[in-house]
């Protein structure tokens, strides 16, 4: 397997991130297997961590996170397969995204990037199978100096989208957010979604 430990990936300051969705911390990409971030931090960046599959590609599978910190960043961690979830062809599920595990996480003050209008979330999921969370702690916070975003706006601060399936979440803390949801599933999910011990503080309900 692959492990990253105790790194560090950043823009200098805003005036130079999340120009391109391309410009992450730490990505994970097509045919991966037993990847581990271990103790990362990842700053001013468009993800903090993209865990993905192309559409014609095998996603990563069997990632473990566990001791991340993002900041000003669009996206905090995504986890997606292209192509699968909702498409032209309707609700498809992927037979290669799996097992993914977040422990430990604290995302602070995502942000609006001009970058394609993407809207800011600190986690973001579809098409995966056996996705666990423990120990999410998000924080609105504050802006730096120099950010040149514009909206405030999330639809909801932690979005499980199209044919995701088997989540399970626990001990998840949201504080802050203008969200009309702090964690918002979607309705083509599908097996159990388990959420154990949720705080929303100063946001959305």
């Amino acid at each position: 397997g692959v492990k990253f430990i105790r790194c560090k990936a950043y823009f200098n300051t805003a005036n130079y991130s999340g120009t391109t969705a391309n410009s992450n911390s730490f990505e994970v990409d097509d045919f991966s297997r037993n990847v581990t971030i271990l103790d990362c931090e990842g700053y001013f960046s468009y993800c903090g961590i993209e865990i993905k599959g192309h559409d014609d590609a095998a996603a990563a599978r069997d990632v473990r996170v566990n001791g991340f910190r993002a900041k000003w960043t669009n996206n905090g961690i995504v986890a997606r397969h292209d192509g699968f979830g909702n498409t032209s062809g309707g609700e498809q599920q992927s037979e290669s995204a799996f097992n993914v595990i977040l422990s430990n996480i604290v995302v602070e003050s995502p942000l609006e990037w001009l970058s394609g209008g993407s809207t800011k979330a600190s986690l973001r999921m579809y098409a995966y199978d056996g996705f666990i969370v423990n120990n999410f702690k998000v924080i609105q916070g504050a802006a730096p100096a120099d950010y040149y975003g514009t909206g405030t706006g999330t639809v909801g601060v932690m979005s499980f989208l199209f044919s995701g399936r088997n989540v399970q979440m626990n001990n998840i803390r949201i504080d802050g957010f203008n969200a009309s949801n702090g964690i918002s599933i979607a309705s083509t999910s599908s097996g159990r979604y388990i959420i154990d011990n949720l705080i929303l503080t100063n946001g959305p309900l």
